[in-house]
């Protein structure tokens, strides 16, 4: 089994375990630096497929379960708490990985501490996995904290105080076009089947992005003018327009989100919340939404009477 299976990919295996590794000892918020060697690693990885290994537990002489470490698939909710910066406990799918990373915006952008805190129970086991995973891609944006078992204490970390980080200081960052890579179409099947409903909620949560109902039956075409047109005046808010200017090949779906993001921002009257993580808040803005529901009540008051 060794000779057919592993000792052909024992090479590639070793070289990710020390790409990792070499990763992670520059990682500034990973406290833990003793990493074993490859060779004294109590797992060996069997590749399976293009996906998934076999493992065979060399202290117990046994073989493990099929693992997929890119199974599509959220088991778990992450998002339960945003009062604090995301907790994760042991995350080994690169799936689940890559997605936390796509779907968390970094601190500085977001004006306060919002890093990604992943706790792993046993030392030894993140080690093993290290010859599977690629943590490498994940880290460039420094979002991530690796806490390894009674580290669990730290969380969450005064960077303030720890690194002379604070990140109150930074204002919100508009959302950006490249960091999009997820639309969800509420499509509603039925005249009256409850999705306005749904949608007022949507529309009043601080940190969704939404674009009020919209018949986009012709999305292609839509998109093919504003890829012909967009540099004219008016197309687009001027942020977007420098951004997609920015951008050396801009794609379909580039420009798909910059409408989406254009009429996001335009049409959602509670889009800009204090403790929005997508939008700046504006004093000026609020007080405006304010005249508006006065003006709006007043109105009806009278309609009553």
């Amino acid at each position: 089994m060794i000779q057919a299976f592993y000792l052909p990919n024992v090479a590639q295996i070793k070289k990710r375990y020390e790409n990792n590794v070499q990763t992670l000892l520059k990682y500034p918020f990973l406290f833990r630096k003793d990493f074993p060697d490859f060779d004294s690693l109590s797992v060996q990885y069997f590749p399976f497929d293009d996906n998934g290994y076999i493992p065979f537990y060399k202290n117990e002489n046994r073989f493990g379960s099929y693992i997929n470490v890119n199974d599509p698939v959220i088991d778990r909710y992450f998002f339960k708490n945003l009062d604090k910066p995301i907790l994760a406990s042991d995350v080994y799918s690169q799936y689940q990985l890559e997605y936390l990373n796509d779907n968390v915006r970094k601190s500085e952008w977001v004006g306060q501490e919002n890093h990604i805190y992943l706790h792993y129970t046993n030392w030894c086991n993140f080690c093993n996995f290290l010859s599977c995973l690629n943590f490498k891609q994940l880290l460039p944006d420094k979002k991530i904290v690796f806490l390894f078992e009674e580290e669990i204490s730290r969380y969450p970390i005064d960077f303030k105080k720890e690194f002379g980080i604070d990140y109150s200081q930074y204002q919100v960052k508009p959302i950006g076009i490249r960091e999009v890579n997820r639309l969800i179409w509420h499509t509603q099947l039925a005249a009256h089947n409850g999705g306005d409903f749904f949608n007022e909620i949507f529309y009043d949560h601080p940190n969704l992005l939404v674009f009020k109902s919209v018949m986009f039956k012709n999305i292609k075409e839509i998109v093919k003018n504003l890829r012909r047109q967009w540099k004219q005046r008016g197309k687009l808010s001027s942020r977007l327009e420098t951004e997609l200017a920015r951008l050396r090949h801009p794609t379909d779906k580039d420009f798909l989100v910059a409408l989406f993001l254009n009429n996001a921002c335009a049409c959602c009257d509670n889009f800009r919340f204090k403790n929005s993580k997508l939008q700046p808040y504006s004093e000026q803005y609020s007080e405006r939404k304010k005249r508006k529901k006065r003006s709006t009540q007043k109105r009806n008051d009278g309609i009553s009477r």
